[in-house]
């Protein structure tokens, strides 16, 4: 396990999560294009756009963060973007290894401009872009279309292999735990074939929707392909991996979920998969949770099984 200031939090069924407590600047039009965004361009967050929507938006490691990032050398709280009258500023945040924009490393906060690049860590680098409203709002709609699957919202299929490259890239550097769970509807085809498919739309939103409210803010989870679900943890151990498992199977299998005043039966099998130091690759865990949800299949269906 990684030391004390590594860990997220044992998963104990609370949502809730701690934010960092930073010191309010007014939250004043800077021009224009008063809006900041930053477009990763290199590093294990290839592609990733993150919109700087906030007085104060910090990056690192720590789930604190708005902006979380994993890779080798970014400290828990790296760095932070700063929103003032006459502009955007970077700062670094006492970070180990130092912020850099264009190329040189901050000893004191400096006002960004449209196109700088900033470096963090040994590999990422983002621009930082200025925008006016049309130009964020059509951003921000081309990033939820890029990483959210239409149906359910949650992460699509290519997000949830980055998520997990990342969060296996995580453990691995600092030791700590990583679970994998696949979330099966049980019967999917049946409900299909009973009640439509408008009705199993509704079922895998509402399942969705459950799965959102059980998981904690840090939780990563995504629609996998058809009627299967992907989540990753980290930071529990067994016993809590298999009793979220066990909360989510329960919650389901609670849902009062109805289509042209019908009641649709939903239940769910779960796999729970553990990273082990074998593991080369996030699809070794993956296969761990496969199995574990074959396992689950094989003995009746609406249960957890564990491997």
């Amino acid at each position: 396990m990684a030391d004390e200031e590594d860990r997220e939090g044992e998963y104990l069924g609370d949502t809730s999560q701690t934010t960092q407590q930073l010191t309010p600047i007014p939250d004043a039009p800077v021009g224009a294009r008063e809006h900041g965004m930053l477009h990763v361009l290199a590093g294990p967050h290839n592609g990733a756009i993150f919109m700087i929507d906030q007085p104060v938006v910090t990056m690192g490691r720590g789930s604190s963060c708005q902006i979380y990032l994993v890779d080798q050398g970014i400290s828990r709280e790296h760095a932070r973007i700063v929103r003032r009258d006459e502009g955007f500023y970077l700062e670094d945040a006492g970070s180990r290894n130092g912020t850099f924009c264009q190329r040189e490393q901050l000893d004191q906060p400096r006002k960004l401009l449209d196109g700088d690049r900033i470096a963090l860590g040994a590999e990422t680098v983002m621009r930082f872009g200025l925008q006016d409203r049309i130009e964020r709002e059509a951003s921000r709609q081309t990033v939820e279309l890029m990483i959210r699957d239409p149906l359910t919202q949650l992460f699509n299929r290519r997000q949830l292999d980055e998520r997990l490259k990342t969060e296996f890239a995580y453990a691995r550097r600092h030791d700590t735990s990583l679970h994998a769970l696949m979330v099966d509807l049980d019967h999917f085809k049946p409900i299909n074939d009973r009640y439509g498919h408008q009705a199993g739309d509704r079922v895998l939103r509402e399942v969705a929707r459950c799965l959102e409210h059980v998981l904690r803010v840090e939780d990563v989870v995504g629609r996998y392909g058809g009627e299967e679900f992907l989540i990753a943890i980290r930071g529990v151990d067994e016993l809590g991996a298999c009793a979220l498992g066990e909360r989510l199977r329960s919650t389901i299998e609670g849902l009062r979920i109805k289509h042209l005043g019908n009641p649709i039966p939903v239940t769910v099998s779960v796999g729970v998969g553990q990273l082990r130091r074998e593991h080369e690759a996030p699809e070794d865990l993956l296969r761990q949770a496969d199995e574990a949800l074959y396992e689950a299949k094989s003995s009746g269906r609406n249960c957890i099984a564990f491997r």
